[in-house]
């Protein structure tokens, strides 16, 4: 999935949840996603993050809801089709407040025995408008 969003929300992280009966409902429990990333700022500061989740966190720092401020970036979900762990890995970048550029580079997985044929992407609080291109699932 290829993505280019911003949020209504200053200050917010992206996750995304996944879904096995069509988007009726996400996987949303405390311990459904394990990832671990690195974010690295254009200042050469690097932050590494990890953690066990209701989500699969996309974003180490904060975006914001400035004119300028964004995140961009794509998601590979492999083995979705499959009821085996579904991983995922993604790489974003994001201009945040501080007028810094981050890159964000994450691997992770759903543990969950079932396919994946939904996808959500939301912010810790408030609206996403983007565009999202999803390529190679039906």
């Amino acid at each position: 999935v290829r993505f280019e969003l911003n949020v209504g929300t200053d200050n917010v992280q992206i996750y995304v949840r996944t879904s096995s009966d069509g988007g009726s409902s996400y996987d949303s429990g405390s311990s459904d996603y394990k990832y671990v990333g690195d974010r690295t700022y254009s200042t050469g500061t690097a932050a590494p993050f990890g953690d066990t989740q209701g989500y699969y966190r996309i974003t180490a720092g904060t975006v914001g809801n400035a004119a300028n401020e964004f995140i961009a970036g794509e998601i590979i979900i492999s083995d979705a089709t499959t009821t085996e762990f579904t991983t995922m890995v993604s790489r974003t970048a994001s201009y945040d407040q501080s007028n810094a550029v981050q890159l964000h580079m994450v691997a992770g997985f759903r543990e969950s025995a079932a396919d994946v044929d939904g996808v959500q992407f939301l912010a810790s609080s408030g609206t996403i408008t983007g565009n999202l291109k999803l390529y190679g699932m039906k």
